[in-house]
């Protein structure tokens, strides 16, 4: 078991539990889009975009294969290679090679 504070609440989970899984087994709510229980998490959520401190990710305007558009590099050059996108990326669908 793992201990965890969160909110100031002592929390234990399981190793290799999601932070946000251990916060909602006690009740606590974290605002999420990519894991929302309503959203198919291969909707291209968009927290890398929001997330990119260089702002050079965007959505595509085309469609992977299950109908939603994702993200990609719009401005390479202004890519430093901090890996924030990936690391941000609930479903580790992003790598970064710099």
């Amino acid at each position: 078991m793992v201990k965890l504070k969160i909110d100031n609440y002592e929390v234990e989970a399981t190793a290799g539990t999601s932070i946000l899984e251990a916060a909602r087994s006690v009740h606590i709510e974290i605002p999420t889009l990519c894991k929302h229980p309503d959203v198919d998490a291969t909707a291209g959520c968009g927290i890398c975009i929001v997330n990119c401190p260089r702002s050079c990710l965007t959505l595509s305007e085309d469609f992977n294969e299950f109908g939603n558009c994702y993200c990609i590099q719009a401005e390479p050059d202004k890519c430093i290679g901090c890996r924030l996108c990936g690391i941000m990326c609930p479903d580790s669908a992003i790598s970064v090679f710099k």
